[in-house]
């Protein structure tokens, strides 16, 4: 599979948060995210061991979380401050 491309999107808050992303033009997405304290890294092997369909018909991102790996870290963390957040 090719390298991924370095995506940084800027949260409502301002905190940039950062992904690797494979088959960018794909649009089924596969959100990858890292356990604990490791970051988006540990998925690049893992992503080379998805079956040959399967790394054609999606787009995989791998996220760092924030304050992990070289996504920003926020003021605050609660659920209401989620850029998802409604």
């Amino acid at each position: 599979m090719e390298a991924p491309t370095l995506w940084s999107v800027a949260a409502r808050d301002g905190t940039k948060l950062i992904a690797d992303v494979w088959n960018v033009n794909e649009n089924s997405t596969l959100l990858l995210l890292p356990a604990g304290a490791e970051t988006r890294s540990v998925w690049h092997p893992v992503v080379d061991h998805f079956p040959p369909d399967t790394k054609s018909r999606w787009r995989f991102v791998a996220a760092d979380h924030r304050g992990h790996g070289d996504s920003g870290r926020s003021e605050r963390y609660g659920f209401k401050d989620s850029p998802m957040t409604c």
